[in-house]
């Protein structure tokens, strides 16, 4: 054992010397009953999980059931077990009455699944999907707007509305055209807005803090899982209207046109004449005969 990290919730991190001992404490149920009991009777023993965001799911998916996570498993050729649990980002109960599809969280057991999910893709109900990981992101207090804690953890005497800041909770709101975002002090946009310019910022102190978020997959020793997401292009700029000189061109009809320049004609524009037909009898010269 090379050091134990405490933190305030009375959580710890153990962290070994080498892997091989941190794979054998893993692979042992008993050894690792038994660290846990000498540490606290208490304590249990948590495992790293790695979760995946598959956008567009169908609703019709129940990831409450055993039975439809084993189904997924089998549909992708992923062993028994492999998924640790399956929920809806977004609570059912606050679904729009048409809504035909939401944002599903798979959590896997291990990192090697994770990352052929996220390269491959996950079949659902014979649809598939393209998944991400899901990334750190700021804290955002649902009760007072502010960032760096959350709800069960905010000091502040009353709730504040994220939609229009007022004095009441969220989900009481009953504005629907007006919007003040807490953290800007300003009517602009709302404090849930993924443009609000406070949150971009703290997303880019979070990519500082955590910088396993520039890496779509989760770093394991195969080599292709250490790439990294490209960094964010510069914001579109339409281009300016382009400008053609002026040459006094002019439009006229061509009826006009015709009129004007009727005078201009000589005889060389003319068309010819038709020659007269000779009479009947008339002897023509033959080719090459020249008349005297």
């Amino acid at each position: 054992m090379r050091a134990v990290t405490q933190f305030k919730q009375g959580s710890m991190i153990i962290e070994m010397t080498t892997k091989e001992a941190a794979t054998f404490i893993h692979s042992n149920p008993g050894t690792k009953d038994e660290l846990v009991r000498n540490l606290d009777p208490d304590a249990t023993f948590k495992e790293r999980s790695y979760p995946l965001i598959v956008p567009f799911t169908p609703v019709s998916y129940n990831p409450t059931d055993v039975e439809s996570t084993r189904q997924l498993e089998s549909e992708n050729g992923w062993n028994n077990g492999t998924i640790l649990s399956t929920r809806w980002v977004k609570p059912a109960e606050k679904r729009s009455s048409s809504q035909k599809v939401a944002h599903l969280m798979i959590t896997f057991t291990e990192p090697q699944t994770a990352n052929l999910a996220i390269r491959d893709g996950i079949t659902i109900d014979h649809l598939l999907l393209w998944p991400k990981k899901n990334r750190h992101e700021p804290l955002r207090c649902a009760k007072c707007q502010h960032f760096g804690h959350i709800a069960r953890e905010c000091i502040a005497h009353g709730d504040t509305c994220a939609n229009c800041g007022n004095n009441h909770r969220t989900s009481d709101c009953l504005t629907k055209d007006k919007f003040f975002c807490t953290a800007c002090n300003t009517d602009d946009h709302a404090s849930w807005s993924c443009d609000c310019p406070s949150f971009i910022q703290k997303c880019e102190d979070t990519d500082k803090r955590y910088p396993d978020n520039t890496l779509p997959y989760f770093p394991t020793d195969e080599e292709w899982t250490h790439a990294t997401t490209p960094s964010k292009p510069p914001p579109y700029k339409k281009m300016p209207p382009t400008t053609f000189p002026n040459n006094e061109l002019h439009q006229q009809r061509l009826d006009d046109y015709s009129t004007r320049n009727e005078g201009n004609r000589d005889n060389s524009d003319r068309a010819p004449t038709r020659r007269a037909a000779p009479t009947r009898g008339t002897r023509l010269p033959s080719r090459g005969f020249a008349p005297s």
